[in-house]
């Protein structure tokens, strides 16, 4: 990320996608290249993610439960395509469907290995798929109890994490085919995230119960209630040292913010306030700076919103930029240049950064 150039305090929008309909998901490549979105009539799109050009759309999908580059950045995968129990995945230099992974029930999860060898899809059917990315020729099976969740792949050691609706987190060695451990989250939850450096898990159920847990043992190391958490989706980020639990939280028509917890503790450390609801948070990828967007109600309808940027170690606010409804997804590119919106009526990309 450049150290020379200052934050600005509004940015400047450099695109604005319009034609694409309402969503709740944006996804940047790791390469910084590609922004991709899906929207609610099963289309995905694919843009310059500094310029806002369109590289390619996919028209003939429906229901697209997941989106999600590879690290090296060439493949993007979505799940649960054309009404078929279908995962798709596409080359991104070509834009040409490559796999069509057949399931028998709706895929609600992909997830790449770190060495981008591997690609991981289940949902419905409570099967994780595990298909070999040479071939797109599946090599194992791993089987739940429940409906899955949410999967994630270790970044460092070759477990693979998947949390299914009965709360229960299976963690299993993906090259041996070993289950590890099974941890009780003991009531359903909606998201699971690590640590940047794999040390930690998070997950978060439906009521605002949060559990930390250290991988290395798989031992619980602290718990969080936050009950308005539960309306806040997927707005849960560790920081980049691990000390500390990110959570936005809000009720519509009321109030909001971004609640620090201590990681060890499971204390409340710092407490942003905004007036409208946090849904969604964002770290850049050096750490120093931490961006959030949300949203409120006014008389039965969606009002215009925020997405903001703040100082990570001290929560103060650097940045704001002014939406056109709830914002439902913010991402910072990889090189820091530029921040990027989805909120209910279009896709924005942003230069946060004054000019040299």
């Amino acid at each position: 990320m450049s150290q020379t150039r200052e934050l600005l305090s509004i940015p400047r929008r450099l695109a604005e996608i319009k034609d694409f309909g309402t969503g709740n998901d944006l996804t940047i490549s790791a390469n910084g290249k590609w922004l991709a979105c899906s929207n609610a009539n099963g289309e995905i799109g694919v843009w310059d993610a500094n310029s806002g050009t369109a590289k390619f759309r996919i028209t003939n999908t429906e229901n697209v439960e997941s989106l999600l580059f590879s690290s090296d950045s060439k493949w993007l995968a979505a799940g649960c395509l054309s009404g078929k129990y279908i995962a798709g995945v596409w080359n991104m230099v070509t834009g040409e469907e490559v796999a069509r992974l057949e399931h028998k029930e709706s895929v609600q999860a992909v997830a790449f290995s770190p060495q981008t060898d591997l690609l991981a899809t289940g949902g419905d059917e409570t099967i994780i798929h595990i298909w070999n990315i040479q071939s797109w020729q599946e090599e194992k099976q791993f089987t739940l109890k429940d409906n899955l969740v949410a999967i994630l792949f270790h970044p460092t050691k070759p477990y693979l994490i998947a949390g299914s609706s009965d709360g229960l987190i299976q963690i299993w060695n993906y090259t041996t085919g070993e289950k590890v451990r099974v941890l009780d989250n003991q009531s359903s939850f909606n998201y699971l995230i690590l640590s940047p450096d794999g040390s930690l898990l998070a997950t978060k159920e439906f009521m605002g119960n949060v559990n930390i847990w250290e991988t290395a043992g798989w031992v619980k190391i602290s718990e969080i209630f936050e009950p308005t958490v539960s309306l806040a989706g997927q707005a849960m980020e560790f920081t980049s040292d691990g000390n500390f639990l990110v959570l936005g939280y809000g009720e519509f028509e009321t109030y909001g913010g971004i609640r620090f917890y201590s990681t060890e503790s499971g204390q409340l450390v710092n407490n942003i306030y905004r007036s409208k609801a946090v849904g969604t948070l964002s770290y850049s990828a050096d750490g120093k700076w931490l961006g959030a967007g949300g949203g409120d109600y006014v008389a039965g309808s969606r009002a215009p919103s925020k997405a903001w940027i703040f100082k990570s170690s001290t929560g103060e606010q650097l940045s704001w930029m002014q939406c056109k409804g709830t914002v439902w997804k913010v991402a910072f590119s990889p090189s820091g240049n530029t921040f990027a919106t989805r909120d209910d009526l279009s896709i924005q990309i942003w230069d946060i950064l004054e000019d040299q």
